[in-house]
Formats: structure tokens, sequence, C-alpha cells
């Protein structure tokens, strides 16, 4: 049976996002200026009357400054102008890396990846990717731990990651280029197969299930080891 634990920084970079700071930038800056202005116009000290009432005026703004500056801290996503040959609307990258390799080599399970996914990344980074596909855990085993292959990025399922880490056959991650991190879900990182996340990242998770048909199965299994033993 196929698990659904499935790790591939290409599609991270294409679809995961995190809030623009560029936006944050901006309500500082309005901010800054906001709160400047008032001090400006505190009159001299030597009018009594008007110095008295200054402070309430002027101490407003300073007040509300904090709120002013509080950055969202949602996901909103940010359509591109980009747009794939089904029409889907390539999403703008959150942030945006800088990339200087023109093609990636991809190393991934038959249909798990959206074509749209394939096809914005090489629209809106302007990177060929070239992909070779299988069918089966096994399968890619075979081929990859035999060497003589060249692949940017594995897609693969968790319990592959171990072996290959142990052949040496994987380079750990830059943490550095990867900010989107901060994003993810602490539940699906520094899992038991890469502790730490050294070579792995999330791309999807699920679960495996046992259904059963009460009316035709009278004692239904309470347990995975009940349905290894039917």
């Amino acid at each position: 049976m196929k698990k659904f634990s499935l790790f591939n920084v290409m599609v991270v970079l294409v679809i995961a996002s995190i809030v623009l700071t560029a936006c944050g930038g901006q309500t500082a800056t309005a901010t800054q200026v906001s709160t400047e202005a008032p001090a400006s116009t505190q009159p001299p000290a030597t009018e009594p009357a008007v110095a008295t009432e200054a402070p309430s005026a002027t101490e407003a703004p300073a007040t509300e400054a904090p709120a002013a500056t509080t950055a969202p801290t949602a996901f909103t996503s940010v359509p591109s102008d980009k747009v794939t040959a089904s029409g889907y609307t390539c999403p703008e990258p959150q942030p945006r890396m800088n990339v200087t390799s023109k093609e990636l080599n991809m190393f991934v399970w038959t249909e798990y990846i959206p074509q749209d996914i394939f096809d914005c990344f090489q629209l809106v980074y302007g990177v060929t990717i070239n992909r070779d596909e299988y069918s089966s855990a096994e399968e890619m085993f075979a081929k990859f731990s035999k060497g003589g292959t060249n692949y940017d990025v594995l897609h693969v399922s968790d319990n592959v990651v171990p072996p290959i880490i142990r052949l040496g056959l994987l380079e750990k991650l830059d943490k550095s280029r990867l900010p989107i991190m901060a994003n993810f879900d602490p539940t699906y990182l520094d899992l038991s197969f890469d502790p730490g996340n050294v070579y792995t990242l999330p791309y999807e998770a699920g679960i495996d299930a046992i259904v059963v048909n009460t009316d035709k199965v009278p004692n239904p299994p309470k347990s995975w080891a009940d349905s290894s033993n039917n």
C-alpha cells in the first residue's frame, strides 16, 4: 500500500508561502512619519495654557502607533501575472528565491504533482523541468540506488528516506535559502526518518485506513494486527 507522506522541495518553493514582508515595511515607514509630526508642532513651554493641552493632543498618535505597525500573520495568496495553458493563474512565490539554474531534474511519483505546478514553476522562474516518474517505492529505490542518475529533487515516501541517506545519495539542505520553513506546521517536521529535516521537506501527509462493511464482515478488525491476520 502506498503511503502518502511525501517530500518535495520544488513544490514547496512554488505553492507554499508566508506573508509578504513588503507590507510590513510600508506600514513601519508611515508610522514613523505620523509619530514625528505631532512632536514638531508642540508649542513652546512659555505659553502655559497651550502647553498644558498639548500633551493630550500629541499623545494620541503615539498610543495608536503599535496597532498600526502590527503585521498580518495569516497566509495570503497573491496571484502573479503568469497563466498556464490550462488557464490556471500561478501564485506569486512568497518569498521569491534567487534562482540561477536553467534546468531542474526531478524523480517523482506518477500523477502526484499537478501539471499546473510544474508549468507555474517554469513560467515564474524561467526554469525548464526535466522529470522521470515511477509508480512504486520499490521501482524508485531500485533505479536510484544503482547510481548513475543526476537528479536535483526526489519526491519519495518517508520509508525510503533512511536507506538512501545511509547510502550517501542525498545532499543536505541549505536552510539559509529556505525561509519558507518558518511557515510549516511543526507537526510534520523533525520526524524520525529525518531528524531535524537535514535532507527533506514535507510535501503531503496522509493516513492509511481500514474500511469494513459490517453487514458482510461479522467480526471486523479492531487493530492493524487484526487485519494482517485475516
